[in-house]
């Protein structure tokens, strides 16, 4: 049971170094106090013998894994049999550990592993010897859930965390995808409140090589939502270090952390749509100090939003590259600063490099470098197929844009510097008074979100910011379609949250950490609830604010920064 209690301290350490930055004083004062309290319960004599339970081969119908740890000790196939439909069920708070390099493979069937904040499932490898070394089978295959005859077959993750799964290039071409996660053809696909930490797929560094998606592969869903999840330190020699999207269908990712993948192209993410996609979104994500280009959209869809996103400090290739067909996709009120590029065919870009007729508007494009262009270039594109429309943009020097704005956007505490080592997870990318980003965008077109990415108003008196983030001012108190009124303060913050609202009737208000995990909650709140936030580590939590009883119709949510 101790070596349970070291694997899951292990893990917290890792996971809490990406983004809280937690000094190896207070984890070992931690660590002390974990062991302390599980010692304490053992001689109580509260402690039962744990639930254990090995599967390995082949198995039919529906399947239920609910132990307090699964072994798996040999390739697991899950398919349909007399008994009906294939389906793999994982209960909350199990812990699935592979004894080796196994993979379990849900075919034709449904997979559902739906934890809970305070019953995370884990999935992850007993033995990580020589990781990092692609030629050594360690860690584990990962999960496959794989629908080749035209089921309605969905895959359903929920607090769930999948690390140490490797892909070798002895693996066969169509199993090297998707390391820690591969779906394909589900009717219906939703991860929400995951991590994916630290898988890889090796192949070559070819554009088209089969090893793509370090964390996630998903191949041609029906619907696919991707929300509340955080992607660190996975890898593809070639595409998709942190996620990899293909298909035709609709695809949403919101909300969403990429931190430390690697990649060529999309080193936090792929995503390559047809022409039949509809609407693809990506918005609210914060995409940071990735090793290669960051962001690779190929969007043959006319309705595709990539917005309110913070793109910054990455290095590699052009941060964003719109390789698309002709299309209007809209790229709006992004913060795209400070990435290194090193260059993509013949155009050097820092900022955004297209081929598409996208418009490009109310986005922050500033001081990305390109190591072998003349000067600094913040935007670019091929005229093959037509130009984008590029309007009320704040750039670091004169482009000859309608609306643009130019110099420093006065950012409350930015990460300066070139390149993933100048990173700051607790950076403060929102704006000062000062910026010349406050009410200098554009609202000609429509479909603004109600929140910006902090979680705080999105639109104020008719006006809107250039950027990801609404400039707020203490005294505004805001009406949202909901008729709830709110405000949250400092955001960001550091010592203590605060979250004003005022209805008629009691309120509820709950705040969650990046996994889900449940750190605040008061069913009968004040107008004004004062949240200590002292003991929390640094980084991004979400706030949810509704009516006691009531539906989310008569809610708020939004994000909130510790620093």
């Amino acid at each position: 049971m101790a070596c349970v209690v070291d694997f899951f301290l292990d893990f917290l350490y890792n996971f809490v170094g990406t983004n809280k930055k937690v000094s190896s004083k207070l984890f070992q004062a931690m660590k002390k106090s974990l062991f302390f309290a599980f010692w304490m319960t053992l001689m109580a004599g509260r402690i039962t013998a744990q639930n254990v339970i090995e599967v390995s081969g082949e198995y039919h119908g529906q399947v239920l894994w609910e132990a307090d740890t699964v072994k798996v000790v040999g390739d697991v196939v899950i398919e349909a049999g007399d008994t009906g439909h294939a389906r793999l069920i994982v209960a909350p708070g199990t812990f699935v550990m592979a004894e080796g390099y196994y993979k379990v493979f849900v075919h034709n069937g449904s997979f559902y592993a739906q934890g809970t904040e305070t019953e995370p499932i884990v999935f992850s490898a007993r033995d990580i010897t020589d990781f990092n070394n692609p030629n050594v089978d360690s860690g584990w295959k990962g999960l496959y859930a794989v629908n080749d005859s035209g089921g309605q077959d969905s895959v359903l993750m929920e607090h769930c965390s999948v690390h140490y799964a490797k892909l070798t290039p002895s693996s066969p071409d169509n199993e090297r995808k998707g390391a820690g996660l591969y779906v394909d053809a589900k009717k219906y696909c939703r991860l929400s409140h995951c991590s994916f930490i630290n898988n890889k797929t090796y192949g070559t560094t070819n554009f088209y090589d089969p090893g793509q998606g370090g964390g996630v592969y998903v191949n041609n869903p029906g619907t696919c939502i991707i929300e509340h999840c955080l992607f660190k330190g996975n890898f593809s020699n070639s595409r998709g270090g942190g996620l990899m999207a293909i298909g035709n269908r609709s695809f949403k990712i919101h909300d969403c952390e990429f931190y430390e993948n690697t990649a060529q192209y999309g080193s936090a993410l792929v995503m390559g749509l047809g022409m039949n996609s509809v609407g693809p979104e990506v918005c609210n994500n914060y995409i940071h100090a990735n090793h290669g280009n960051a962001l690779y959209l190929g969007w043959d869809v006319v309705t595709g939003k990539l917005h309110d996103n913070v793109i910054v400090n990455n290095e590699g290739m052009t941060p964003v590259i719109g390789a698309t067909s002709p299309n209007t996709s809209l790229y709006y009120n992004n913060t795209i600063v400070l990435n290194q590029s090193t260059g993509f065919m013949d155009d050097q870009t820092g900022g955004i490099w297209t081929i598409g007729q996208q418009k490009i508007y109310n986005n922050i494009i500033y001081f990305n470098g390109a190591s072998f262009s003349f000067g600094e270039r913040q935007i670019g594109f091929d005229h093959t197929y037509g130009n984008p429309t590029i309007f009320n943009n704040c750039f670091s020097y004169y482009h000859d844009y309608p609306g643009s704005v130019y110099g420093e956007p006065d950012f409350v505490m930015p990460a300066y510097g070139l390149g993933p080592e100048y990173d700051r997870p607790n950076a403060d990318w929102s704006l000062q008074n000062t910026s010349p980003c406050i009410n200098a965008g554009s609202t000609e077109m429509s479909g603004y979100p109600a929140t910006d990415y902090y979680g705080n108003p999105r639109i104020k008196d008719g006006i809107i910011d250039i950027g990801a983030t609404e400039f707020q001012d203490f005294e505004a108190v805001n009406e949202m379609p909901s008729e709830l009124l709110y405000k949250v303060f400092p955001n960001p913050g550091t010592n203590r949250l605060n979250i004003m609202a005022i209805m008629e009737q009691p309120l509820s208000v709950s705040v969650y950490d990046m996994t889900g995990r449940l750190m605040f909650y008061s069913e009968s709140a004040s107008p004004l609830t004062e949240i200590d936030t002292e003991d929390w580590p640094s980084g991004m939590y979400f706030w949810k604010v509704c009516a006691t009883g009531s539906t989310s119709q008569n809610s708020v949510n939004g994000k909130w920064i510790k620093q």
